[in-house]
């Protein structure tokens, strides 16, 4: 008996669907992963820097090296790294540029980040207030091949820097 148009109809929707489900599935497999991860740090003193304050110019830079933390008040679980270098000082407007590297370790791997701050109170440190953004340049491990950015922004107590890690992963 030749089917009829409602059954036919009724087919066509399914292999339609099936199909429409199909590419979709293909499409997230091939598609990137995003994640985000916060780590927390106390606020430090830079551990070395190339100028004394009287000489905040071009060229200045500061080494920081901060313990890591999954939580405000939580273990120990890495370590982060920094340098950061002014670029450019207007003294004029009392701002200058900075350009930072970083790397974090945690017990899965290191992520390396890199941030410009343009137009940053010149001579300023990191205190209430502060935040920034910048970028993921790659990872080790478990972060081998990521990207993505990174906000730090000092947290309500002043005392500590949360750092949310919107992290990439490449396709599968």
């Amino acid at each position: 008996m030749p089917p009829t148009t409602k059954s036919m109809t009724t087919h066509s929707i399914k292999r339609l669907l099936t199909a429409t489900l199909l590419i979709a599935a293909g499409a997230l497999s091939s598609t990137a992963l995003a994640e985000d991860l916060t780590i927390y740090s106390d606020i430090v003193k830079h551990v070395d820097g190339h100028n004394d304050d009287k000489d905040f110019g071009v060229g200045h830079r500061r080494i920081r090296e901060n313990e890591v933390r999954l939580s405000e008040d939580g273990k120990v679980v890495g370590k982060a790294y920094s340098i950061s270098s002014v670029t450019d000082v207007d003294s004029k407007a009392g701002t200058g540029t900075r350009v930072a590297l970083g790397v974090t370790e945690l017990p899965k791997g290191t992520i390396w980040t890199e941030m410009t701050a343009s137009d940053m109170p010149h001579k300023s440190s990191v205190k209430l207030g502060h935040q920034h953004t910048g970028i993921i340049l790659g990872g080790t491990r478990a972060y081998a091949g990521v990207t993505g950015t990174y906000d730090l922004k000092v947290c309500k107590d002043g005392k500590h820097v949360a750092t949310i890690f919107q992290i990439v992963r490449g396709k599968k």
